[in-house]
């Protein structure tokens, strides 16, 4: 019985250990970027051409018109359709995303936890990197011409078992939403000191 119990603990240990656990880091943190205060006019977003090289987070200039939306920084925002008359300020802004699924570290990390039989399993994570860039170019109905640019970073970091179906789905989108709040702080507050 004794020799039962040693042979069949160390195998109940990664089931144990091995509770989900997925961390994001966002690099800047966008709990620590103030919110924009000012509240300006209408302002008119045109989305310039990009070449789209992430899956995850759709259309990015629409995520960051949702956050313009939802900081109520404008009066009113019109995107992707526009009034003929003029606005207060128009914005040409271009959103890039890039995604590092860091495939020769996650080969080596399955091939560790295989070897060891899933005992290590709890010990190693799975890393994915995403990157958010943008620029745009400002004019206000003054004339006055101004150009903006952010970018953020995310790392995400899950065990096996998060990885599996929805779930990677999942994290994957929560860690790009993160960056997205991050980008669009940043952007806010260089529209908000060029606002009329």
């Amino acid at each position: 019985m004794q020799v039962l119990k040693l042979v069949l603990l160390p195998l109940l240990l990664p089931v144990l250990f091995s509770c989900s656990n997925v961390r994001i880091s966002t690099i800047p943190d966008p709990n620590k970027i103030e919110s924009p205060k000012k509240r300006c006019g209408s302002l008119i977003i045109r989305a310039m051409p990009t070449p789209d090289n992430i899956s995850v987070g759709g259309d990015y200039v629409e995520g960051f018109v949702n956050n313009l939306r939802k900081y109520r920084m404008f009066k009113e925002i019109y995107y992707p359709a526009w009034p003929d008359e003029k606005s207060d300020m128009q914005l040409d802004i271009k959103i890039e995303g890039e995604r590092n699924d860091n495939p020769g570290e996650n080969l080596a990390r399955g091939a560790l936890i295989g070897a060891s039989l899933m005992l290590l399993e709890p010990f190693i994570d799975g890393e994915y990197d995403f990157m958010l860039k943008a620029y745009g170019y400002t004019k206000s109905n003054n004339g006055v011409e101004g150009e903006i640019k952010a970018q953020c970073e995310t790392k995400l970091l899950m065990k096996t078992a998060d990885e599996m179906g929805n779930n990677k789905k999942m994290n994957e989108l929560l860690a790009v939403n993160n960056c997205m709040e991050a980008l669009s702080k940043q952007l806010m507050l260089q529209l908000e000191r060029l606002c009329p």
